[in-house]
């Protein structure tokens, strides 16, 4: 499994964990085995089981969180150790950005065809970028606008705040709110909504390894 699939399904787990106290919850609150003051207990007792598991499973998440950003960093600094190390490398990314500062090359597909040399190497596609983009050559500039963002510094940004809402919007207090809450069904709680939330974003917008494949906001 991969560490996407891996945190979507400590995701389902909480939910499926979350849609079971909630069921227990309302059988308590709408049933006839409890005087009202059975019924509070109860309704505690489930509070702090579901409580302590919940818990448990948003500890989990942002373990997975940390693991996968920590990933991430390795494999930035290993690619980026591997290019410097690159002599042929090197001096051919060299040769290219003189090339480009004389003007020389004239056909965008040219330029284009190169560029796909360098398109996993952040720091070369930022030096083609400013090349390009402080060009007078018009077709130069219209190229620059179409290289890859270095999404590096979005990707650590989002996984941060999707640990830090996941710490602070799946909270005790939440769990108490599912548990006395006059929700009709699971669907319609806070804690069902928020964390479907999350599951759509590691969905639509990381890929197999964490990695961002959407950059908007």
């Amino acid at each position: 499994m991969s560490r996407k699939s891996d945190l979507i399904a400590i995701f389902n787990t909480m939910n499926e964990t979350a849609s079971r106290g909630f069921t227990s919850s309302r059988e308590i609150i709408n049933g006839n085995a409890y005087t009202p003051e059975g019924k509070k207990q109860e309704l505690n007792r489930l509070t702090e089981q579901y409580t302590g598991q919940i818990r448990t499973q948003r500890q989990q998440v942002m373990d997975a969180i940390d693991a996968g950003l920590q990933a991430l960093e390795s494999k930035w600094k290993e690619k980026l150790l591997e290019n410097i190390k690159k002599a042929g490398y090197q001096a051919g990314l060299s040769n290219f950005l003189q090339i480009l500062q004389t003007g020389a090359i004239k056909d965008k597909t040219d330029i284009r065809n190169v560029v796909t040399v360098y398109e996993d190497d952040h720091n070369a596609i930022a030096a083609i970028r400013q090349l390009l983009i402080t060009s007078t050559i018009p077709a130069y500039q219209e190229i620059a606008l179409e290289l890859p963002e270095d999404t590096r510094g979005k990707n650590r940004e989002l996984l941060q705040r999707l640990k830090h809402n996941v710490d602070t919007q799946i909270s005790d207090q939440g769990v108490f709110q599912l548990i006395h809450g006059s929700g009709r069904t699971y669907e319609e709680t806070v804690l069902s909504l928020t964390l479907e939330g999350f599951i759509s974003f590691v969905d639509e917008r990381l890929g197999d390894d964490l990695e961002l494949i959407s950059v908007r906001a």
